[in-house]
């Protein structure tokens, strides 16, 4: 049984390994994007890393999810 997230990309399916490599890297961006001023310090930089950090926290939470099998 699969533990990882079933995800597919332009109509082809990750394999586990993939899926978990795909999980780690969202996790250690959104990571970085809390660090203070991980994108510059200007108004602008603070917004992005932000949104940055939201939109990971979304994909992150639907990697997580138990899928109905």
């Amino acid at each position: 049984m699969s533990t990882e997230a079933k995800i597919t990309i332009n109509g082809r399916s990750l394999t586990e390994a993939q899926s978990l490599a795909l999980r780690v890297a969202c996790t250690f961006f959104q990571a970085e994007m809390s660090e203070p001023g991980a994108l510059g310090d200007d108004d602008t930089a603070k917004r992005m890393s932000c949104a940055y950090r939201d939109r990971m926290s979304e994909i992150i939470s639907l990697i997580l999810q138990k899928s109905p099998e």
